[in-house]
């Protein structure tokens, strides 16, 4: 990675540095951390609808950081961006996912950007490092873009993703995706992005 996310992604991972230290005290093996079945999830509920986050800019939700970037759009393997655009919070059905939206349930609606998850953050709050993540999502149009530890992906789906071979797996049925690192491993840094889309329900997990 050449442009402006690369510092914010490696200074992300050097932030996370705890994770390293969480793995190796359950031996690599997840034997106990998994105990605790914890997770932690960014609802976005406590955002101001229509709030809406540029490039350069960051947001808390739900006691996590989010840092927005730019975004590449092109399929591939390149972070360089190629589109600028906003994310911004918004109530909207995820249908057939969902039966609608509940009273203060809020989404956030990515346009042309990409979202970096501070995984410390997720970290603090389930106790260990994190193995799982999992967000609901509705696609509208163009690419999507996924950021694991430091690599880039751009697919026309999430689930085109899968067998990357960059230690994790990712399943999408269509209304959530799920990204698992590989055994003894974790995920240090996350980011998420695409060209419009709606996400919500960010979790992570041991």
């Amino acid at each position: 990675m050449s442009w402006g996310i690369r510092s914010g992604l490696q200074g992300r991972v050097r932030r996370t540095g705890v994770i390293a230290v969480a793995v190796a005290a359950a031996g690599g093996t997840g034997a106990t951390m998994s105990a605790m079945a914890a997770s932690h999830t960014v609802t976005f509920n406590d955002l101001a609808f229509f709030s809406s986050y540029l490039p350069s800019q960051s947001f808390n939700s739900i006691t996590v950081d989010v840092d927005v970037y730019p975004v590449n759009l092109t399929v591939g393997n390149s972070c360089n961006p190629n589109a600028a655009g906003a994310a911004t919070v918004v109530s909207q059905s995820f249908q057939p996912c969902t039966n609608g939206p509940q009273p203060n349930n809020k989404r956030m609606i990515i346009d042309q950007v990409l979202l970096d998850f501070d995984i410390s953050d997720y970290v603090a709050q389930i106790g260990g490092p994190v193995r799982r993540i999992k967000f609901r999502y509705k696609p509208v149009a163009g690419n999507v873009q996924l950021v694991v530890n430091g690599n880039c992906f751009v697919q026309p789906t999430f689930g085109a993703i899968n067998g990357s071979g960059f230690g994790f797996s990712v399943n999408d049925n269509g209304c959530a995706v799920t990204i698992k690192a590989a055994p003894g491993t974790a995920i240090m840094q996350f980011s998420l992005g695409g060209d419009v889309l709606f996400i919500d329900n960010v979790r992570a997990s041991d």
